[in-house]
């Protein structure tokens, strides 16, 4: 088994995904997403930039091609801009992810079990915990209105975290090092492309208010 302190760790990681929470509910995404600007960034490659910013676009892809729903005028091709939530909610993907994986390599018992369950439903419902415009969508939106980012996040999320379940179960000191390295890469990568796609549709739903004449958030 893998000495890693996970009584340490886990909380250590929650603490700061909840904090993020915290700061991700007081950008008002309504007004961001009418003010930034396109073509600046807020993470900038520097000298790698031209190489990275492909593979941010690349990264997206799937979301615009995804958020495309049939009878609105919202064109899906267009990149989620909202600011710092667009890095806030990568990088909460990216920890509870990371929380998943450490309970996988540390854990081969019930308690592992227990411990991935309650952090699984705390990923499935990070959004409702992020974005307080969900409030103003019930409130404007119509039966014949898309409303899918919540739906869909949960269910991805759901199944990205069935391995996390079985597999903290599971002994994992047998598997070779290179084929763990290389799962966890892979499960790190899903983690982020959900919140991605995740994002495409949220920006169709924000697009809507508009449409309906909100412009400020709660």
């Amino acid at each position: 088994m893998v000495d890693i302190n996970i009584s340490l760790l886990v909380p250590l990681l929650l603490l700061v995904t909840i904090t993020m929470t915290d700061v991700s509910r007081q950008i008002k995404i309504v007004e961001v997403s009418n003010e930034v600007h396109s073509e600046v960034y807020l993470l900038q490659g520097g000298p790698v930039e031209a190489v990275l910013r492909p593979l941010f676009d690349l990264s997206l892809s799937p979301g615009e091609k995804a958020s495309q729903q049939k009878g609105t005028e919202v064109n899906g091709g267009a990149e989620p801009r909202f600011g710092r939530f667009n890095h806030i909610h990568a990088f909460n993907s990216l920890l509870l992810g990371l929380v998943l994986v450490l309970t996988v390599l540390s854990e081969s018992s019930l308690s592992g079990v227990i411990l991935a369950v309650v952090i699984s439903v705390f990923w499935m419902v990070l959004p409702i915990l992020e974005v307080n415009e969900y409030d103003l969508m019930m409130q404007h939106f119509g039966p014949d209105d898309p409303l899918y980012s919540l739906s869909f996040h949960m269910i991805a999320t759901a199944i990205l975290c069935i391995p996390s379940l079985v597999l903290s179960y599971v002994d994992m000191t047998g598997y070779a090092v290179l084929y763990k390295i290389m799962c966890i890469i892979a499960y790190l990568g899903a983690s982020v492309l959900i919140g991605n796609i995740f994002q495409s549709y949220l920006r169709d739903e924000i697009n809507i208010l508009q449409e309906y004449g909100v412009r400020e958030s709660i």
